[in-house]
């Protein structure tokens, strides 16, 4: 035994006997305390008690103390209900003792207990589709929808069904029974019945004749052929009637044959009004029809004369001059005869010859009036036949300010391919969805009417109501040659039109026009007073001093100046301060700065003309330069300030031109973001400016 120590620290002790003593003491009060000894075996001893005693046996894990060596085992016990296991997808995680497996669509799971090995087994069986294939054990011709089973890289199968296709628009395939279904169809409006197999003919029963030839087709039906009357043996109940070939007349009334014979079945008189030369349209007579006409009898002063395909009738010129008095209140048809040797009209009622209207038509060719016409191109397209001109565009037509309706007739005198210009009527007025139409006019739709001369006028419009227009080209070619409209006369006198000479005359001293507030009206005499005022109402204009002649007015004292008040070169008015000297200033003189314009990359030019002082502000990017070029029209003795804008962005750089003079180099501006810095400039000569910067 070794000596027995007292432990007062157990920092010391590194590997105690179990013979050592440990010094316990214990606190019985406030003033009193007692010792007591124990020994190290007897401390590491209770120590495995309390802990073996502390470590059981629970359901899931099992403590096993060995006194002797001092050593506490715990294990798992096996199959407890605190066991867990962790379950991961990937993605969600879970922490349980029990998987279930879920049977689920295309796979079917089921779990067996093995007790004797101690384990779950589990069967995962696919109850979807794992490949497909054909019956090739059919007879006949078949075809197969399946294109095949592919396999994903994953090994899962896929199913490739063949599309369903139509061959030929004579089959239609669509969707039925709410989309569960494909119906196919034969579409019998695609089907020809001449491409049909003819091997086999169409039957009787089934609308055929049964036969491959005429005579077997006719033999079928029962039909005779076309040909001698010794080919028909018997006709009963005959439905269809018999051709004109085969000795009938191809219908089935009288009436109907006769046509089909090129026979008359009646005669009609096809007028409305007058007196019509059928008496009898279809009248029987000794068995036979015959259409009956009136006959035509000459009267007085009526003579008739018969060829073998004309009936002349002719009136003599008596007979109708005679009976044109007694039918003055009525309309006279001459029925195209001609009048001659008549004399010139006297009124405006008088009949008109042709010598009188030539010689006051002056080669015009008159056209029905226009509604308007334009004053610019219309966009379109033209097509002839049928001479027709169509919009670009949707949209009702207006034209000259004028909304047109269907009908309305309309000068195109405008169009840059001048072909198209002419008279035109609108057949289609356009609207949101459709393009107008116009129509060249009836009048107007041929070479021989559209000559030099014609002329038409204009009814309304904004700019060309009131004028008339005539075409300007001799003997063109509708839609080949071009049409020219030239101004032919207005119901307003245009800008310009009247010159002095054509102006009334008048007498001397007077002056026409309308006294100063008088109102707009038709002009007048104006009085020399009324003239005053029309003069003192002139706005910026004045009477030149050298027409005014002041001799004899009195000299004007203190007066008072409420303008600019401008003295000429070299002149000078006494008693004031002169130009030419010095001057004394007891009011501060200003001027605003002109702005110079920034030029990143280039120069900035300044017009010492322009002021003494200026503004300049920096635009652009950071560290981009610009220069301050040598001013134009420097005078020695001029001097001012420059004020300079750094930009939004700071630190943009000014270089300067020759003519611009520092103390040593050149000071850079401030960098900063706006700053402001003045540039105080003094002019020494043409070319030196002695220069100061001031930074901000």
């Amino acid at each position: 035994m070794v000596a027995t120590r007292n432990i007062t620290d157990l920092n010391v002790l590194v590997t105690p006997d179990v013979d050592d003593i440990m010094l316990i003491v214990e606190k019985l009060s406030a003033t009193s305390t007692e010792a007591k000894q124990i020994t190290w075996g007897n401390l590491v001893e209770g120590f495995q008690d309390v802990v073996g005693a502390l470590a059981t046996d629970s359901t899931s894990v099992d403590f096993t103390y060995d006194d002797a060596n001092g050593q506490l085992t715990a294990s798992v016990t096996n199959n407890t209900s605190t066991q867990k296991s962790i379950y991961n997808d990937g993605t969600n995680t879970s922490t349980r003792q029990e998987a279930r497996f879920s049977t689920n669509t295309g796979l079917d799971i089921a779990v067996s207990d093995d007790s004797g090995n101690d384990r779950a087994n589990i069967s995962v069986k696919n109850t979807g589709i794992v490949s497909a294939g054909i019956d090739t054990g059919l007879t006949g011709t078949y075809y197969s929808f399946l294109s095949g089973t592919p396999t994903a890289a994953d090994g899962s199968k896929s199913l490739e069904l063949k599309v369903l296709k139509a061959a030929s628009n004579k089959l239609t395939i669509t969707s039925a029974d709410s989309g569960a279904a494909l119906a196919l169809d034969i579409d019998p409006s695609q089907i020809d019945i001449n491409t049909l197999n003819t091997t086999s003919p169409l039957g009787v029963s089934v609308g055929g004749t049964g036969g491959t030839t005429a005579l077997s087709a006719r033999n079928g039906i029962g039909a005779a052929k076309k040909g001698s009357n010794g080919d028909i043996t018997a006709l009963t109940g005959l439905t269809t009637a018999l051709s004109i070939s085969q000795g009938g007349t191809g219908n089935t009334t009288a009436a109907a044959g006769l046509k089909a014979l090129s026979g008359l079945a009646s005669v009609v008189s096809v007028g409305t009004t007058g007196t019509s030369l059928v008496e009898d349209s279809s009248s029987l007579n000794s068995g036979s029809y015959r259409a009956e006409l009136r006959g035509l009898l000459g009267g007085t002063g009526v003579s008739l004369s018969v060829n073998q395909k004309d009936i002349t009738i002719d009136v003599s010129a008596s007979t109708l001059l005679g009976s044109l008095p007694a039918a003055a209140s009525q309309t006279v048809d001459i029925n195209g005869a001609l009048l001659t040797n008549a004399a010139s009209p006297q009124s405006d009622t008088d009949v008109a010859t042709r010598g009188y209207v030539n010689s006051v038509a002056q080669g015009l060719d008159v056209k029905e009036a226009v509604r308007v016409a334009t004053t610019a191109q219309l966009g379109g397209t033209y097509s002839t036949p049928p001479q027709t001109f169509t919009s670009n565009v949707n949209g009702a037509i207006t034209v000259d300010g004028v909304a047109l309706d269907v009908a309305d007739r309309l000068l195109l005198k405008d169009q840059n391919t001048k072909k198209r210009n002419g008279i035109y009527v609108v057949t289609t007025k356009g609207d949101g969805s459709n393009p107008f139409v116009l129509t060249r006019a009836a009048d107007f739709n041929a070479s021989s009417e559209v000559g030099a001369g014609a002329f038409m006028f204009v009814e309304e419009g904004s700019t060309n109501a009131g004028k008339s227009f005539i075409q300007a080209e001799t003997g063109p070619t509708l839609d080949t040659d071009i049409l020219t409209f030239q101004l032919f006369g207005t119901s307003s006198l245009s800008a310009g039109s009247v010159d002095n000479a054509k102006l009334a005359n008048m007498s001397q001293a007077r002056i026409k026009g309308r006294a100063a507030g008088a109102g707009s009206g038709a002009p007048t005499d104006l009085t020399a007073g009324q003239l005053i005022g029309v003069i003192n109402a002139a706005g910026s204009g004045t009477i030149d001093t050298a027409r005014l002649n002041t001799t004899g007015l009195a000299p004007t004292a203190s007066p008072t100046f409420t303008g600019t008040v401008t003295i000429p070169s070299g002149a000078s008015i006494n008693g004031f301060a002169e130009l030419g000297s010095a001057q004394s200033f007891t009011k501060a003189q200003r001027g605003t700065p002109s702005t110079l314009t920034d030029n990143p990359g280039g120069s900035v030019s300044a017009d010492l003309d322009d002021g003494n002082n200026f503004n300049l502000t920096l635009t652009g990017s950071a560290n981009n330069t610009r220069t301050l070029a040598n001013p134009s029209n420097k005078t020695p003795g001029q001097s001012g300030v420059i004020t300079i804008t750094q930009s939004s962005s700071g630190s943009n750089l000014l270089t300067y031109g020759s003519d611009w003079d520092f103390a040593g180099s050149a000071i850079p501006l401030s960098t900063a973001a706006n700053a402001v810095d003045t540039l105080a400039y003094y002019v020494i000569s043409s070319s030196k400016i002695r220069v100061v910067l001031i930074k901000d």
